[in-house]
């Protein structure tokens, strides 16, 4: 339900936390203080997404592509691989999770912030319904459960308008309900002052979407039973931007992961500028974007297309590469302001170099994949 009155719930509180947000000095002067004082908070690093090493041998690391002969690389920070220094830092944790769902479905898909701000996802579909696609992409036959960073935002006002919304509560949580009779619900409520939960519910044949978002919503309890564990770590970090939120996702028979790379303390909804690198079983097609430049990444083949602007609008950067297991890498970059560091960045130079020096794992720890 695109526009629904839960989504602009949120999505106001975030607005008014970038408006009221004092003017800071340029990110680049920041980086070091504010990855300093995230990382004292989490008690992670910034290689956080690292956590998916935990005990595993180092065997299940390995770079996309072997080493090639290059020139001299674009300017950025080069980041030290600690795959190979168990323990490393600690797991993500999951801080809810749920303890009903319908009858085949598993969870398919994970999200979490690292250090920006995002919320956590996770998702639940029967194993059939990722068979032809992206399980993040999925809008029907799905459970869909979010927790929103309580540190980040200021949901005083998000608290009033539940109050006001008369719809049934949640455990006794004011809470608000948008539903599409034979579509999906959307269902969003406080448990405490500081916490923002909700539950969306995709079509699901013979089932009451509503009914089915109470229940799920009734079920949630604290989670840390099933951490995070990322499967995409950076070898190299572009100028000024640092890793802000991972995934790791159910393919068919294989897994899939995104890593999102955004300035810190970037506007979660809308960040001036970004850079989303996903694993998946099939590229995106793009058609707008006409034929790409040959490129040679590692010692595979792909395909580069530069941003830029058309009669129908902006369009982003875009990296693609098959990997030898028949996976696709695709790395997206967009610059909202078209400033000359997006320039740099969202360059063929760079975007090849991010791409070759990611560190992959053969598959995601954790113990709840597929479960």
């Amino acid at each position: 339900m695109e526009g629904s009155r839960t989504e602009h719930l949120i999505e106001a509180a975030f607005e008014r936390q970038a408006e009221e947000a004092p003017s800071a000095e340029p990110v680049a002067a920041r980086l070091p203080a504010l990855r300093s004082r995230r990382r004292r908070r989490r008690a992670l690093t910034g290689l956080a997404v690292v956590a998916v090493v935990g005990a595993l041998a180092v065997p299940t690391a390995l770079r996309a592509f072997p080493p090639a002969a290059a020139p001299a690389p674009p300017a950025g920070q080069t980041v030290e691989s600690r795959v190979a220094e168990p323990p490393g830092p600690p797991p993500i944790p999951m801080r809810y999770t749920v303890g009903w769902l319908p009858d085949d479905f598993v969870e398919v898909s994970r999200n979490v912030d690292v250090e920006g701000g995002f919320p956590q996802t996770q998702r639940w579909a029967p194993l059939e319904g990722i068979e032809q696609g992206d399980p993040e992409d999925l809008i029907e036959n799905v459970v869909r459960f979010t927790a929103y960073d309580p540190d980040e935002i200021n949901w005083d006002t998000v608290a009033e308008d539940l109050a006001e919304s008369g719809d049934p509560t949640v455990n006794g949580s004011p809470a608000m309900l948008d539903s599409a009779p034979g579509h999906s619900s959307n269902l969003v409520w406080m448990p405490d002052d500081s916490t923002v939960l909700t539950v969306r519910v995709g079509d699901i044949p013979g089932a009451d979407t509503e009914d089915v978002a109470y229940r799920v919503a009734e079920s949630v309890r604290p989670g840390g039973e099933s951490p995070f564990h990322a499967a995409l770590e950076p070898g190299w970090l572009p100028p000024t931007l640092t890793v802000s939120g991972s995934g790791v996702m159910r393919l068919d028979d294989a897994w899939g992961a995104t890593l999102s790379l955004t300035p810190p303390d970037a506007h979660p909804m809308s960040p001036s500028l970004s850079l989303w690198t996903r694993v998946a079983d099939s590229p995106d097609r793009l058609p707008e974007h006409g034929a790409g430049t040959p490129v040679r990444v590692g010692d595979r083949d792909g395909t580069f297309w530069p941003a830029r602007d058309t009669s129908e609008g902006p369009l982003s950067a875009v990296l693609q590469v098959q990997l030898s297991d028949g996976r696709w890498l695709e790395t997206t970059f967009q610059d909202h302001e078209n400033s000359e560091e997006g320039r740099e960045i969202g360059g063929q130079e760079s975007m090849v170099r991010f791409a070759e020096e990611l560190i992959f794992l053969e598959e995601p720890a954790g113990g709840w994949f597929g479960d």
